[in-house]
């Protein structure tokens, strides 16, 4: 499930179809911030806020049954591959926030 410009709803999908990325990845860590802050809702709060639990990086199974992949939860994020894998890479010397790390 790639994380792209198109999600969510995915590139094959533009006109509106939900993927597990859409729901697993967006609307519901979304959903469960909503529950938890107006309702107080315990269950949303260990999804939206869960540390890396399973409850907050589960992200559905796959028709064969096998769970996908887990997302990962970082309080710093990293890039998982170097700057010259990307076309615009953050040091290019056009990106005004270039100086800001």
């Amino acid at each position: 499930m790639p994380a792209n410009h198109f999600v969510p709803y995915g590139m094959d999908h533009i006109d509106g179809q939900e993927n597990s990325l859409d729901f697993y990845g967006l609307m519901r860590p979304f959903d469960a911030m909503v529950a938890y802050t107006l309702e107080g809702d315990s269950a949303a709060k260990t999804i939206a806020f869960g540390q890396g639990s399973p409850a907050q990086t589960f992200m559905g199974i796959c028709d064969s049954g096998r769970p996908i992949r887990p997302s990962l939860v970082s309080a710093d994020p990293r890039p998982t591959h170097p700057e010259l894998d990307y076309v615009e890479a953050w040091d290019k010397r056009l990106n005004p926030r270039r100086a800001i790390k």
